[in-house]
């Protein structure tokens, strides 16, 4: 398609380098960090309606890259290409909570309800409280981590070279 910030339904909607994407367990919603929009898309299911959370320029944020979701809460948490992590209030409101060594990758929830942050080019994963604090490597010396999920078991799974699993027990 062509590149594009507009809203709508199905292929009217378009996106600039849609990059991270997290999902609504509850209704199915989609979230999608545009990063070249610097946008935080909503894809509402059904219809495949798209709309825009916009990301304040108050913020000292940058291009949204990786995305992830507390299914409790309903607060959005992001990672930038540079330093920090913010987090979207379900009202709209924009809170960065944490700035560390760049770039910032990956971003998931734990079972414990940290926040767990890849470092890509450090090659560390960080943990941390949902308001940025107690932040404490878990992980180092991986290469090129992005991504991070948890499976059922409370595994972590960690796309880097090479792909990284870390049970519950460390």
């Amino acid at each position: 398609g062509v590149d594009g910030r507009d809203d709508g339904v199905g292929e009217a909607a378009s996106f600039n380098c849609p990059w991270g994407l997290t999902v609504d367990n509850t209704d199915g919603t989609l979230y999608v960090a545009d990063c070249y929009n610097r946008l935080v898309r909503k894809i509402t299911m059904p219809g495949n309606t798209v709309s825009t959370i916009p990301i304040s320029y108050d913020v000292n944020f940058y291009s949204p890259r990786n995305i992830t979701l507390d299914q409790h809460s309903k607060q959005l948490y992001l990672t930038d290409f540079n330093t920090h992590v913010m987090r979207i209030e379900p009202d709209g409101r924009n809170v960065l909570i944490y700035q560390g060594v760049p770039p910032m990758a990956g971003i998931t929830f734990g079972p414990d309800h940290n926040l767990y942050v890849a470092n890509t080019i450090y090659g560390f994963i960080l943990r941390m409280d949902t308001s940025g604090h107690h932040d404490t490597t878990i992980v180092s010396g991986l290469t090129t981590p992005q991504n991070i999920v948890f499976d059922k078991s409370g595994t972590m799974w960690v796309s880097a070279y090479p792909h990284v699993k870390i049970t519950p027990d460390g």
